[in-house]
């Protein structure tokens, strides 16, 4: 970020700091990119990231963040998103040494509970 714009603190720095993150925005929504969105009712800091679950018969299904397909991840609560590339979101589950979580229908989804400050610092450290 900064090669693009010098580094500064003060309202001209901010605009400027700010319509290059409205284009980016706007570049990520209208270029084709694909969004699996993730809707978390809880009133908490916490979202259930699902990767596999068993089917009727018991077998194991990749499902959830194993198989999507989309460039972003969206994490979503009743008053914000964070838009996550998918790679980071496969990437920071390769590195927590976490309990895996049971839930969703039948309790038969396999997940991991990860906290929204999680997800922001493993992104801050892939600038």
């Amino acid at each position: 970020m900064q090669s693009e714009i010098e580094r500064g603190n003060g309202f001209e720095w901010d605009l400027k700091i700010g319509h290059v993150k409205e284009n980016e925005l706007a570049t990520m929504f209208s270029n084709g990119a694909t969004f699996e969105v993730k809707y978390d009712q809880y009133d908490n800091d916490r979202f259930f990231i699902e990767y596999k679950r068993y089917n009727i018969q018991g077998e194991i299904e990749l499902t959830g963040l194993s198989v999507t397909k989309a460039d972003y991840y969206v994490l979503c609560k009743q008053s914000y998103y964070l838009i996550v590339p998918t790679q980071y979101m496969k990437g920071m589950l390769k590195t927590l040494n976490r309990k895996h979580t049971m839930g969703g229908d039948g309790n038969r989804t396999v997940g991991i509970l990860v906290t929204e400050s999680e997800v922001l610092d493993y992104c801050r450290t892939l600038k």
